[in-house]
């Protein structure tokens, strides 16, 4: 599934860095959502997967972004769901 990250966290006002020590080539990285403590960004979300996980927390992964949208917008995955759905191409 692809799911255009950097839309998603520009719309939302999420920092991200595309380079770094923690960003795996290709991924969008942000600050682990699901950590709460997160010092830097540790969470690679890859767009041409739609996959993510955290560096820190190996528990902190996923294949489906609707997971990651539903934890950053506090809302059901459902919603998520139907959310991505809208804006599931790239």
């Amino acid at each position: 599934m692809r799911f255009n990250y950097k839309a998603f966290f520009d719309a939302e006002g999420i920092p991200y860095i595309t380079v770094g020590k923690n960003v795996s080539k290709g991924c969008i990285a942000i600050k682990c959502v699901f950590c709460g403590d997160d010092p830097s960004q540790h969470l690679n979300c890859n767009p041409d997967t739609g996959r993510y996980a955290c560096w820190r927390n190996k528990s902190h992964f996923g294949r489906d972004p609707s997971r990651l949208v539903a934890a950053i917008k506090s809302i059901s995955i459902e919603k998520a769901k139907e959310l991505i759905g809208n804006d599931e191409a790239v």
